[in-house]
């Protein structure tokens, strides 16, 4: 995959947001609030360079990452977290990443439930202890060294929420530990001239999250056809992966705090199941990830658009006509009409049947019609 770059720490603190560009091109689909466009990048990537902090040394190009799919195993020497843990080592062996990444390897190596808390507090810990004191001038920044942090803190996740595959629990592990890091008392900021309270409340994990998705997104949705190459096949795997983590974090109500939580789901549902492509690969990602999304966060989704709207209303017709839409293209798809890929309908029948037991009155709508589909529970 192209690299998602990397934040230089001493550099965070002076970047402002930047208000998204005027030309960018209008979403493919209707949303369900109006006020939705596709998330756009909030400040300009990076150059691919190394630049130190004193005596941290940070790598701004991120890892490139050798993920598989379905194989890796909690612990396992080898499995795509742990080489790409193993390559962030290789790159800074002396820089504050080490130390992060140290953390994050005991987390996913844990079979602890208080594996989460603790990591969170050694990461607290390790800013405090470490990083903070390496700089006696950070003390007198608005920050405190906190936005350049942070930054790095949360690339690494994403990092990892790529490698880790979609179905395994490591995900929500380092979700509840995102969930855990927001429940440290916290520490008043000024990031990018806004007042921050890390950990509960900072535009960083909003930034990345955006950064993170823009860098991932145009290298799979965005492109007409892409040769089915092992590069290409590895994005795809990895977009799974990084959507359903995101679609994990909005569940856990990790993101109510920011404005929007549910713009990707919103862009990826739709852009999933209401556009059409030729079969293979890349449609079958673009399915997963709106499968993902809608069993995942299909409740919260489902109260914000259709519970709480008035169904005689234009919002609420609208919402619950895409609602329909969404149930019946996962339900050709669940016959095999739009996949042959067994996986595949398999995750679109879950979905339906979750969309089913949400909303009964498109299940009595389409009792005739999806009389073929098979009513096994779903699980989760």
């Amino acid at each position: 995959m192209a690299p998602v770059q990397r934040v230089a720490l001493h550099l965070l603190s002076a970047v402002p947001l930047a208000v998204p560009a005027a030309n960018a091109p209008p979403p493919p689909t209707i949303f369900l609030d109006p006020r939705h466009s596709p998330p756009e990048m909030f400040h300009p990537p990076l150059s691919n360079a190394r630049l130190s902090h004193n005596d941290h040394t940070i790598p701004v190009s991120a890892v490139d990452m050798k993920t598989t799919h379905l194989d890796a195993k909690n612990g396992t020497s080898g499995s795509p977290w742990t080489q790409c843990l193993d390559e962030i080592l290789e790159m800074d062996p002396d820089g504050i990443e080490t130390g992060l990444s140290e953390v994050l390897r005991r987390l996913l190596a844990s079979q602890s439930d208080a594996a989460p808390a603790e990591a969170a507090q050694q990461i607290d810990d390790l800013y405090s202890n470490d990083y903070l004191p390496s700089d006696p001038l950070m003390r007198f920044q608005d920050d405190k060294g906190m936005g350049g942090f942070l930054s790095c803190l949360y690339e690494m996740v994403f990092d990892l929420a790529r490698a880790i595959p979609y179905e395994n629990d490591l995900q929500g592990r380092l979700v509840q530990f995102l969930v855990e890091l927001a429940k440290l008392p916290t520490k008043e900021v000024k990031i990018w001239g806004e007042d921050c309270l890390a950990y509960a409340r900072a535009l960083v994990y909003s930034v990345i999250q955006d950064d993170n998705w823009n860098g991932s997104y145009q290298h799979t949705a965005s492109a007409a056809s892409d040769p089915e190459t092992p590069a290409t096949l590895q994005r795809y795997s990895e977009w799974v992966n990084f959507s359903t983590f995101v679609a994990r974090v909005i569940r856990a109500g990790h993101d109510d705090r920011y404005t929007n939580w549910d713009k990707y789901p919103s862009f990826d549902i739709a852009k999933g199941l209401e556009s059409d492509s030729d079969q293979g690969p890349r449609r079958d990602c673009l399915i997963l990830v709106a499968t993902q999304y809608l069993q995942i966060v299909g409740e919260k989704l489902h109260r914000k658009y259709v519970e709480e709207c008035a169904v005689d209303s234009e919002r609420g017709q609208k919402a619950l006509g895409l609602w329909r839409l969404w149930s019946d293209r996962l339900q050709e798809i669940a016959n095999g009409q739009t996949s042959s890929n067994p996986e595949v309908a398999k995750a679109a029948r879950e979905a339906w049947q979750f969309m089913m037991s949400l909303e009964p009155s498109t299940q009595a709508e389409s009792q005739e019609v999806n009389a073929s589909i098979s009513a096994a529970p779903v699980e989760f």
